[in-house]
């Protein structure tokens, strides 16, 4: 095929007309000669203050253990060929499959993992240790379900007086059908979120720090569909600080930035994000971050 193309384009043309034989007039598109795609109308102020008081709470409570746990609860009730587990990579073990138990738990798809409260590796206590990879869909007897497509892990430890975390969610996530009594709480998976977030939190005494990398889906606000933060990092430690920046997301592909000054509760320019025309100040927002390193029972 391509030495044929290659005589085609080096042969002598015999017997070959163009338009421009025929008297048709040839007109040529330049990559310029195209009308610029209409933008997007702007959000109120009102609307993407909303939108990021709702989309801090949901990042607040975005807690992976709820999913971990589920997820553990369910295998819990399997059986030896329904799902039938065997060994993964590492510590996970996996399974395959599309059955329903004797007692009505329904499993189907895949999915490896590993949870533990509390595990040693290589001398290092982790508590708590998880990890999976799963696309699958787990069915309590109620009906209520859980979908998990995508991964995750969580990883807490101490280095001396330091405690530490590390954890990880990229996917789409959720629990549908309401609260079960043997089962779980639906919490932040009612709302079916998908996530693409990294996590690191340090604390020691009363100093806490948080960093967080990522964003989270959902409702926010009317037409703003995400909420993402880039190089956000809140402190606490007598004081709280925060730098990095929030980014809002609309449901037509507007972008609205917040670049976060020294403080963690303040009001900032909100500016809209556009690199055909520059960005544009929109007014003041104001936000309160310190929901993120002040809690008396831990996220994440």
């Amino acid at each position: 095929m391509i030495l044929l193309l290659a005589a085609c384009a080096t042969g002598d043309g015999a017997g070959q007309g163009t338009a421009a034989d025929s008297g048709q007039e040839v007109q040529t598109p330049a990559a310029w000669d195209r009308e610029d795609d209409a933008q997007p109308a702007d959000h109120d102020l009102t609307v993407l203050q909303d939108a990021l008081r709702s989309g801090i709470a949901a990042l607040v409570v975005l807690d992976p253990t709820l999913l971990f746990q589920a997820y553990a609860d369910s295998l819990g009730h399997g059986t030896e060929s329904c799902p039938g587990l065997f060994p993964s990579v590492g510590v996970m073990t996996a399974w395959s499959a599309d059955c329903t138990t004797p007692e009505g738990w329904g499993f189907s798809g895949r999915g490896q993992a590993a949870w533990f409260p509390s595990l040693t590796i290589e001398g290092r206590v982790f508590a708590p240790y998880g990890e999976f990879i799963n696309s699958s869909t787990i069915t309590h007897p109620s009906g209520a379900a859980l979908l998990m497509d995508g991964s995750g892990m969580i990883e807490g430890w101490s280095e001396g007086s330091v405690d530490l975390l590390r954890a990880s969610l990229l996917g789409t996530f959720a629990f549908t059908g309401g609260e079960t009594e043997d089962w779980t709480d639906p919490g932040w998976l009612a709302a079916g979120p998908s996530v693409a977030l990294d996590v690191e939190r340090s604390e020691e005494g009363s100093g806490r720090t948080t960093s967080l990398e990522g964003g989270i889906s959902g409702a926010f606000a009317e037409g703003i569909v995400a909420v993402r933060a880039e190089g956000l990092a809140v402190e606490e430690d007598g004081s709280c600080t925060a730098t990095g920046a929030l980014v809002l997301v609309g449901e037509d592909g507007q972008h609205y930035r917040l670049e976060l000054p020294e403080g963690c509760v303040a009001c900032a320019e909100l500016l809209r994000a556009d690199l055909s025309h520059g960005d544009r100040a929109l007014g003041e927002a104001c936000f309160d971050l310190s929901p993120l390193v002040a809690w008396t029972e831990r996220p994440w």
